[in-house]
């Protein structure tokens, strides 16, 4: 239980080290809670530096969050894994919810 809660931690730092370079580098996005804890969940799953190299992400710094939604519901889905699709669409309904905060 530690560990999940350890790991959960580090993913959530990593996410906002991002979003805090992008801040220092003068690039605005805005997320509601529901998208950045969505981040969260896909850097827990894939990890940081594949969260940030994404497509998803790419979208996201550029603002366009109905292409990053997009890309979330395909993003590291096959076959092999067919609740992976499941799971993706439940992270794209609740990271396309959204009420942005500035």
């Amino acid at each position: 239980m530690v560990e999940i809660r350890n790991s959960r931690l580090i993913n959530l730092n990593g996410v906002r080290r991002i979003l805090k370079r992008w801040e220092d580098e003068y690039i605005d996005v805005y997320l509601s809670q529901d998208q950045f804890d969505v981040l969260v969940s896909l850097a827990y799953n894939s990890g940081v530096g594949a969260l940030n190299r994404s497509s998803v992400m790419r979208q996201v710094k550029r603002g366009n969050i109905e292409k990053a939604g997009k890309k979330l519901k395909s993003w590291r889905v096959n076959k092999k894994f067919p609740g992976l699709q499941t799971r993706r669409n439940l992270e794209y309904k609740q990271f396309m919810s959204y009420q942005t905060f500035s």
